[in-house]
């Protein structure tokens, strides 16, 4: 009879641990299967944003690609005649704009894997104004606006070309979304930074968006004049910003304008530890 009692005993213990060992099985496969729908939606969704990459730069790529060829028809149609300069801007304009594209998809590309490396010197930020003026400048004056770069001989540390790439980006965002008004470039000192501010007249960008608009393929709203380039500006400018240790901020109101602003580290002054930092419309 004990003999008995125990045998069920040790019966129930195994049955009991049976069951919470086909009952772990079983959590673990169903989590494995969690991951793995995981794993495939995220697949997915990036194999979708590639192909909606894909599809908008093979169609932005048409426009300056389009005008390239319309301005060598008309070059070809002059023979004998003096190039007309208008033309010459024409095809300028259109071989910046494909290659500004073809450079944001490859900074993009080294960004996704970790392959761009930043290279520390130090250096004036007035010959990138200069650059970023005679750029950009062509194109708002074009589009009838204002356009003003304030001149700036301090001296930063950071990396030059990436620098030169942010502030080239949120220049070009800057002059693509306004219609009427003006673009400022302004610099100053403030402390142991530079703060380099981006102001625009534009279309202005709703405090819901203030995060997304910094996503990869952000190309603002379908079917509106928001809805335009590759999607990646912006998306460079917050990570390459945080790659050179600057400060990025964004003030903007909708139906107003917008300002973007770069704190950038000045050369051979070191940072105080727990230093409060200053806002970009400190006074």
């Amino acid at each position: 009879m004990i003999c008995s009692v125990i045998d069920m005993v040790l019966m129930a213990f195994a049955l009991g641990e049976r069951i919470r060992a086909e009952r772990r099985a079983k959590q673990r496969a169903q989590a494995m299967q969690i991951r793995e729908a995981a794993r495939l939606h995220e697949v997915r969704r990036t194999s979708a944003e590639k192909s909606r990459l894909l599809a908008a730069v093979s169609h932005d790529l048409r426009q300056p690609v389009y005008a390239i060829t319309l301005a060598t028809q008309s070059l070809a149609q002059q023979t004998g005649r003096p190039v007309s300069s208008v033309t010459l801007m024409q095809m300028r304009a259109a071989i910046a704009s494909a290659d500004h594209m073809l450079d944001s998809l490859h900074t993009m590309s080294r960004l996704e894997v970790g392959a761009l490396r930043p290279h520390f010197s130090q250096f004036s930020v007035q010959p990138l104004l200069e650059r970023i003026d005679v750029i950009y400048g062509l194109q708002a004056r074009t589009k009838g606006l204002r356009w003003t770069v304030t001149p700036c001989v301090t001296e930063v540390r950071s990396d030059a070309v990436l620098l030169e790439r942010i502030l080239g980006n949120l220049a070009a965002n800057a002059v693509r979304y306004t219609l009427r008004g003006g673009v400022v470039v302004a610099c100053r000192p403030r402390r142991d930074a530079l703060l380099i501010q981006v102001w625009d007249t534009g279309i202005g960008v709703p405090p819901e968006n203030f995060e997304s608009i910094f996503g990869a393929y952000f190309r603002g709203v379908p079917e509106t004049e928001t809805d335009n380039g590759v999607g990646l500006g912006l998306f460079i400018v917050r990570h390459a910003s945080a790659l050179l240790g600057i400060t990025l901020g964004l003030r903007s109101r909708p139906g107003r304008g917008s300002c973007f602003w770069l704190r950038i580290p000045l050369a051979r002054v070191s940072r105080q530890a727990g230093a409060e930092p200053v806002g970009p419309m400190d006074r």
